[in-house]
Order: structure tokens, then C-alpha cells, then sequence
């Protein structure tokens, strides 16, 4: 299943609620609420400025510290902010009034703000993996490695002995080697924060119940994730 491509222009959005200005993408021929794209981790974003020259095209990596700037009122607690507004992100690497400029269209340099917002197109991502290649052997953060695939899986026993907690029931290394991940036949999100990249699924619980297990990995030694064959991130 090929990523939906969303063409459009940026909006700098803000509502009662927002608690800030979220970046959005207004989708072309759509009006109201209904033309409103998120732009979230891991979907790729291409903006144009106003010669149509390329003024970003990559991966977003939200950086949620970034202009961390304290309440007046609330001394001890803030939030990010940028061209004298509250937000809730930058893109990882930019100035936040930078990143903030691309949305409002406004020259930092000048002070001043062009007519319109800048174009862009943004392929949604939906953070769902099926295989995540690694560019080293797997170690999670706990300090478990796994060496497996499904053949040498058998009842939570690996090389003969018990692991326990070593196996989600539902992840199996579809690969002989010990980089390659499949989740197997379930969704699993991915997103990036900070240093980490995490996936979070649901396993079955007693009950008839679904808990939530995450997996947080360094984000360095990540090297593709893909559902199906969509490309999700590269550290390349």
C-alpha cells in the first residue's frame, strides 16, 4: 500500500485548546477542518518557498526542548516558543524562529512577512513498521540482545535455555542474522524521541485484555523501517 502524498500549503494553527501553535499542511481542494494534514515524526515533509526552491525536504524529527522558554505567570514551567509564539515543536537541527518562519512566511531578516504561505508536500508516514533493519546487532536499551529467528524459537527457550521476558510473544527475527526485525502480522508504532527510537505494540493479556509494551532502542542504530515497502526512516 503506497503513502498518501497530501499537497498544499503550510498553516501555522492556532485554536482555544492548541495550548500553541501547531504546524499543519491546509491539503489543496479540501476547506475547514477537512484540509487540515498533521505533521507528525517520521512523515516526510518537502517545503517550498516563494520561487519554488527547495527550502526543507526530509524527515520530521521533532525537537520538543528546543526555544523552551519559561511562563511569565507560572515561574518553573514553560514550553517551547518561537517569532513570539508558543509551540510545540522544531524540527530537529533548525532555530526554532527559522523553522517557525517557514510556516508564517516571514523574513527573519527583514522583519517582515510575504504575502500567502509557502507550498509544500508531506507523505504521511503513520509511524506503523512491519521490519526495522539495524545498522549494528540488536541491543535494546535493558541490555537484551537477541540472536534468534523463528526457527529457533520454541517455547521461550533460546539455544536450549529459558528466557523469560526476553521474547514478546508476538516479535520473531524473521532473518537468520541478528540486525533484521519482523513484527509479525501485528502493528507496531514507531516514533522518535530524542536519542531513541520506539515501538510500542499490544500484546494479549489475561482477561481478554491488551497491554501496551514498548521497546526503546538508540535511534543511531536504526537504519530502515519499513511497512511493506515503504521506506520510515534512515539514518543514511
Amino acid at each position: 500500500m503506497a503513502m498518501k502524498k497530501y499537497l498544499g500549503r503550510l498553516e501555522p494553527f492556532f485554536e482555544t485548546g492548541t495550548e500553541g501553535m501547531c504546524w499543519l499542511l491546509v491539503e489543496d481542494g479540501k476547506f475547514s477542518y477537512d484540509a487540515l494534514v498533521s505533521i507528525d515524526n517520521c512523515d516526510h515533509l518537502k517545503i517550498y518557498n516563494s520561487d519554488d526552491a527547495v527550502a526543507f525536504d526530509g524527515i520530521i524529527d521533532q525537537d520538543h526542548k528546543a526555544g523552551w522558554t519559561e511562563f511569565p505567570q507560572n515561574p518553573g514551567h514553560g514550553q517551547p516558543s518561537a517569532l513570539g509564539y508558543w509551540i510545540h515543536w522544531t524540527q530537529k537541527g533548525w532555530n526554532p524562529d527559522d523553522w517557525a518562519a517557514l510556516f508564517f512566511n516571514y523574513n527573519i531578516k527583514t522583519e517582515k512577512r510575504s504575502d500567502g504561505y509557502l507550498r509544500a508536500e508531506l507523505t504521511k508516514k503513520k509511524e506503523i513498521v512491519n521490519r526495522v533493519i539495524f545498522s549494528k546487532d540488536l541491543k535494546l536499551t535493558n541490555g537484551i540482545i537477541w540472536y534468534f529467528n523463528e526457527k529457533n524459537v520454541d517455547h521461550n527457550r533460546i539455544h536450549k535455555k529459558r528466557r523469560t521476558n526476553t521474547i514478546p510473544t508476538n516479535i520473531v527475527a524473521a532473518k537468520l542474522d541478528s540486525k533484521t526485525l519482523v513484527f509479525n502480522k501485528r502493528i507496531v508504532y514507531f516514533t522518535l524521541r530524542g536519542k531513541l527510537a520506539i515501538f510500542q505494540y499490544y500484546e494479549d493479556a489475561p482477561n481478554y485484555q491488551q497491554k501496551l509494551t514498548t521497546l526503546s532502542i538508540d535511534k543511531d542504530l536504526v537504519d530502515m523501517a519499513y511497512r511493506d515497502e515503504d521506506l520510515i526512516y534512515t539514518t543514511n
